[in-house]
């Protein structure tokens, strides 16, 4: 799941914020709430009609935790 688009980390092997291409600057820089809570409750309906006991979720983006621990464990919680 892509909860934040920017990243801090200045990786020189990074095309996409390191590269030419700046299109990503005028993309939303972290998904709304609204987004992250739909997101959480689709994730949690296709876990019950499962009946999967557990789920696993990958953050990425850009550097997940630029979102924020507060937002970030909202979402997970």
């Amino acid at each position: 799941m892509k909860v934040h688009g920017r990243c801090n980390l200045a990786c020189r092997y990074c095309y996409l914020y390191e590269g030419p291409d700046t299109g990503w600057r005028t993309r939303p820089a972290a998904a709304s709430d609204t987004v992250l809570a739909l997101t959480a409750e689709r994730i949690a309906e296709h876990a019950a009609a499962h009946r999967l006991p557990a789920v696993s979720l990958v953050l990425h983006g850009g550097e997940p935790l630029l979102a924020g621990t507060d937002r970030l464990a909202a979402f997970a919680g």
